[in-house]
């Protein structure tokens, strides 16, 4: 899977963090980013870089909410191709499917997903977590509620440019537990805003959904869909693809191999024949998943670890506990302790 972004993803980081009286270029070096890529837009960084600055300048600028006001310095322009598409739609339904359906192409840390319900939809973010490349350095910061905010911003604001500057999503959920203050939040998104979820995913109407947009169409969509590789949707590597749909079903009920073959519309024998040339399985995919998953629960949540057992399709408490420990050498209450000390 690709991990290097354009640097235009952190464009304005550097004005930012010098409001608050604090050197971009000292928190550059405190990570081991190279300071050019806060001034230069197309520099290719590593995505845990990106994730590792955010949280950094977070800490040091004393700003739990500090992506937030990056993203009102920022817009979804920075995904190039993938935006112009988005432009390009006749409704914001058909623009958010565009960017759910591409977002990997930019960065294959986040998948963004459109879970269809009675009342309307929601947009929902994962953030996966990816794996260092030989001699790449191992990140500072092992949190990612910053780029959870950044994109949560990024595509409120996207949807106010189509929707409104007053809109708001009728709610917000969040897998993190709640900070002590919520209000730059609730500014953001409004007062329905949940904590402890089993998504972060933001929920729009159908009326908001079906919303014709003006479109010009000043940019040839053939064009855009070349520049970007291929048609919607399918650029993405088989194994990406189904990574993504594994991260998608998991928060349902069920989300067995057979599942996931259904709902990419082939069948099991074929996905794990294509798996296979792709030197991966099912079973390889579904447990990195659940294994990014438990880890993010267990950093960023209130959730007991039978809670996040039972989200994540273990049969029981000693189960779960034995998966996590033969993976990552500790049991989930150890890493825990590890991670937040008391």
């Amino acid at each position: 899977m690709a991990k290097l972004v354009p640097s235009r993803v952190i464009d304005g980081t550097a004005r930012l963090v010098e409001t608050y009286g604090q050197d971009p270029e000292l928190i550059c070096q405190r990570i081991g980013l190279k300071i050019e890529a806060l001034y230069n837009p197309d520099i290719l960084i590593s995505q845990l870089a990106v994730s590792d600055l955010f949280e950094e300048c977070a800490q040091r600028c004393n700003d739990r909410f500090f992506t937030l006001k990056l993203a009102q310095l920022q817009g979804l322009d920075m995904l190039g191709p993938i935006w112009l598409l988005m432009r390009n739609a006749k409704t914001v339904g058909e623009a958010l499917e565009v960017f759910a359906a591409n977002i990997e192409l930019h960065a294959s840390g986040q998948s963004v997903y459109i879970d269809r319900q009675k009342r309307g939809i929601s947009l929902s973010l994962e953030i996966r977590k990816l794996k260092l490349a030989p001699r790449e350095k191992r990140p500072v910061h092992t949190h990612f509620e910053q780029v959870i905010d950044h994109w949560l911003a990024l595509c409120i604001y996207e949807l106010r440019r189509m929707l409104g500057n007053r809109w708001r999503p009728d709610y917000v959920q969040l897998r993190c537990t709640q900070p002590d203050q919520i209000a730059p939040l609730q500014l953001l998104c409004g007062d329905n805003l949940y904590f402890n979820q089993d998504v972060n995913a933001i929920h729009i109407n159908q009326r908001d959904f079906e919303h014709t947009l003006a479109n010009d169409a000043i940019h040839g969509r053939q064009v855009i869909e070349h520049e970007l590789g291929a048609g919607i949707g399918y650029g993405l590597p088989f194994v990406l693809r189904v990574d993504r749909m594994i991260r998608l079903l998991i928060n349902t009920d069920s989300c067995t191999a057979i599942e996931v073959a259904n709902a990419m519309n082939m069948k099991l024998r074929t996905l794990q024949y294509r798996l296979k040339l792709n030197q991966s399985s099912y079973r390889l995919l579904y447990d990195e998943a659940r294994l990014d998953l438990a880890q993010q629960y267990i950093r960023t949540s209130e959730l007991s670890i039978g809670a996040i057992a039972e989200r994540l399709h273990f049969k029981d408490n000693a189960a779960f506990t034995s998966f996590y420990k033969r993976v990552t050498g500790r049991t989930p209450t150890e890493y825990r302790r590890w991670v937040l000390p008391s």
